[in-house]
């Protein structure tokens, strides 16, 4: 399975990402995405500018294994990550930096941890964004093509873990931001 996301450079826009599955699988999807952080998160975190090599900020450029997890449901976790599935838990696409912008952002100090592919409630005042809302330096997607991802996921690849992220995988998912 290979994703590829592409960004405009200041991610006041939204980006596309486009995933397919294995050679003869005729699995592709293809959505717009926010990959820009939430402004009040980075400066919180003192990145006011949302550099993407400092805590809080866009997603980092570059290549990232990826692999399915889940995180556990509540209030907050439903509104930030999305809906629940038939696990009764929240599935996201975990990104593990292997090269560019995403390797050197988790290499330095304050680096850059838990980046993910999710989706979560939607705002419709952000028409500009089709009701996507900024993360704290996470790709979000519309639910439905998460939902698609999902089950893409489990079918080719698996689950990569539900609590510990050590979990390997015979088969890989590669992410490229670019």
């Amino acid at each position: 399975m290979q994703t590829l996301i592409t960004f405009p450079p200041s991610r006041e826009h939204l980006g596309k990402l486009v995933a397919s599955g294995e050679a003869g699988s005729g699995f592709l999807v293809e959505t717009y995405c926010l990959g820009r952080s939430d402004n009040k998160a980075a400066e919180d975190a003192g990145n006011p500018g949302r550099d993407p090599l400092l805590r809080c900020g866009d997603v980092p450029t570059g290549t990232y294994k990826a692999y399915l997890y889940y995180k556990k449901a509540s209030p907050v976790a439903l509104r930030s990550y999305g809906k629940a599935d038939d696990t009764g838990q929240i599935p996201m696409i975990a990104l593990i930096p292997e090269s560019g912008e995403a390797l050197k952002a988790a290499g330095k100090p304050g680096r850059r941890t838990g980046l993910a592919i999710h989706t979560g409630d939607e705002n419709l005042k952000y028409t500009w964004w089709k009701g996507l809302r900024p993360t704290n330096g996470c790709v979000r997607i519309p639910q439905a093509v998460m939902d698609a991802l999902v089950a893409r996921h489990k079918f080719e690849i698996g689950v990569g873990y539900t609590d510990s992220k050590d979990k390997p995988l015979e088969k890989t998912h590669i992410v490229t931001v670019q």
